[in-house]
């Protein structure tokens, strides 16, 4: 079972967020994930409602918020299966092309034992 289910929302560690090139690969996903990992969280939740994909911190305050329309891939970026990675696409007024990723691990009945 994936997250901790608390209300919708899922706990997760949130890692941080990394720019990619506009034709990324999965190797580079996990590249930049790989480096990622070596911060410090921040203890998050995460839900998917009204067609945002939304994180909040501990206290409630909103950290991200990303239309499910521009999220173009999640993928596993551990071993363990236990990280993952969603990646956002979007065009710029001046319409270049800007992808990030943004990577959480995250929280299971199993990891708190």
């Amino acid at each position: 079972m994936w997250g901790n289910n608390r209300g919708g929302r899922f706990l997760a560690d949130y890692y941080g967020c990394a720019g990619l090139s506009s034709a990324y690969s999965q190797q580079e996903v996990v590249s930049a994930a790989t480096i990622l990992k070596k911060r410090k969280p921040t203890k998050t939740s995460v839900e998917i409602t009204n067609g945002k994909l939304l994180t909040y911190r501990q206290d409630g305050g909103r950290v991200l918020e990303h239309s499910v329309h521009h999220v173009v891939g999640i993928s596993t970026v551990s071993r363990d299966k236990t990280m993952v990675a969603y990646v956002t696409m979007t065009r710029t007024s001046l319409g270049t092309v800007e992808c990030f990723q943004y990577v959480f691990a995250l929280d299971s009945a199993e990891k708190r034992g």
